[in-house]
C-alpha cells in the first residue's frame, strides 16, 4: 500500500493542471489536522502503513478544498503566499480543486472497504453545507447565534478533521464512536485559531488572516463562545467518559 504524489507524471498535462494544488501543498504547515487524526490511532490501533495512507490522503483532500475555499472567501494570502487563484486564475484553480477531491476518493476506494464511499460522501456533504452556510451569512450580512456558529464550524472544519478517524475506524477492531469527541476537538481548534489570529495577529494553522475578511471577524466577535466552555466539554469526555485504553 502506497500513497504516491497526487501528481501522476504519466498522465498528459497532469502536472500543469494541478499547479494550483502544488502551489499550496508545498507551503510549510504545522499539520495540526494530521496530528489530530494520528492521535486517535492510540485507540484505533491501525498499522503505521495504513494510518499514514489514510491521513495523508485526507490531508491531500483538505489542501484541495482550500483552493475553492480561498476563491469563495476572496482570500489574497495563505501562509504568507499569494492564494493559488491569484497566481493561476480562478478557472484552473477551481478545476484543480475538484480534481483533487476526486483523486482523494479514488485513493480511499483503493482501500477496498465497502463503507469508504458512504463515509466520504457523508463527510463531504457536511463540509460543503457548512461552507455554504458561512457564505450565506456573510453575503446576507447575518450574524449567527453562538450555537449556530458552533454547528457551522463542526460541519465545515469538524467533518474534515473527522474524515480521517472515521475512515480509520472502518479498519479497526475498536467500534467506539469517536465522532462527538473529534467534532469538539475541531471546534476548540478552529475557534482558538481564529481567536489567536484576530487578537494576536497570528494563527496556529494555515488559515488566511482574518484581517482580510472583516465579515468573518465581525461574526467571530459577536458569536464567540468562551473557550473555557469547550475545555469543560472536552474535560468531561477525557476525564469523565474517557475512552479506555
Amino acid at each position: 500500500m502506497t500513497n504516491d504524489s497526487v501528481v501522476d507524471d504519466k498522465i498528459f498535462m497532469e502536472k500543469e493542471i494541478l499547479l494550483p494544488y502544488s502551489h499550496i501543498a508545498k507551503l510549510p504547515s504545522k499539520l495540526f489536522r494530521k496530528r489530530i487524526s494520528l492521535a486517535f490511532n492510540h485507540w484505533l490501533k491501525l498499522s503505521d502503513e495504513r494510518v499514514n495512507y489514510i491521513v495523508d490522503t485526507v490531508h491531500m483532500l483538505h489542501v484541495g478544498t482550500l483552493l475553492l475555499d480561498d476563491i469563495q472567501d476572496d482570500t489574497e494570502m495563505r501562509r504568507d503566499t499569494p492564494a493559488a487563484h491569484l497566481v493561476y486564475g480562478v478557472p484552473i484553480t477551481t478545476n484543480a480543486s475538484l480534481q483533487v477531491i476526486i483523486l482523494a476518493l479514488e485513493k480511499l476506494l483503493a482501500l477496498q472497504h465497502p463503507k469508504v464511499a458512504s463515509v466520504y460522501s457523508d463527510g463531504m456533504m457536511e463540509i460543503i453545507r457548512g461552507q455554504g452556510i458561512e457564505i450565506y451569512w456573510r453575503d446576507n450580512f447575518q450574524c449567527p447565534t453562538p450555537k449556530q456558529f458552533e454547528d457551522m464550524i463542526k460541519q465545515k472544519t469538524g467533518h474534515m478533521i473527522a474524515m480521517g478517524p472515521r475512515i480509520m475506524q472502518l479498519f479497526s477492531e475498536n467500534y467506539h464512536d469517536y465522532t462527538e469527541l473529534v467534532l469538539l476537538v475541531a471546534l476548540y481548534f478552529q475557534i482558538r485559531d481564529d481567536y489567536c489570529n484576530l487578537m494576536k495577529h497570528e494563527e496556529i494553522e494555515e488559515w488566511p488572516s482574518l484581517n482580510n475578511d472583516q465579515n468573518k471577524a465581525s461574526s467571530l466577535y459577536q458569536s464567540y463562545t468562551p473557550l473555557s466552555n469547550l475545555v469543560e466539554k472536552l474535560s468531561l469526555i477525557f476525564f469523565g467518559n474517557a475512552p479506555k485504553t
